[in-house]
């Protein structure tokens, strides 16, 4: 099994509507070098977890996050309590949550979906 994963946003080159799940997620892998791609190891989607932040994400999402387990997250209204929550919850500036923030923050801006690729 591979040790990346990816949690990400398309851009708008991506019609998310209109092209099949396993593209999206091949895009990313395509593109483990834009911004909107966070590439992420198991080590790291442990330290989500055992953080804390990948339940808060799974909780507001009815979703279960963790390796081997991948889902997305659609509704603005979701991604907003979301990015809420890991504002107020979450204080460290530790690189891969701000950088979760950003692409929180991206999705929301631009209404598009954000995926967890473990």
């Amino acid at each position: 099994m591979s040790d990346k994963y990816t949690i990400f946003v398309t851009d708008s080159s991506i019609d998310e509507n209109a092209v099949e799940h396993h593209e999206v997620i091949q895009w990313s892998y395509n593109n483990l070098n834009h911004p909107n791609v966070i590439a992420v190891t198991s080590e790291q989607i442990y330290y989500l977890t055992e953080t804390g932040i990948l339940d808060v994400i799974s909780e507001l999402n009815d979703s279960l996050l963790g390796e081997g387990e991948d889902d997305w997250v659609i509704e603005n209204d979701v991604k907003v309590a979301i990015l809420e929550r890991l504002k107020s919850d979450f204080k460290s500036e530790d690189v891969l949550l701000k950088k979760l923030k950003e692409l929180f923050e991206y999705s929301i801006r631009n209404s598009r979906n954000i995926y967890f690729h473990f």
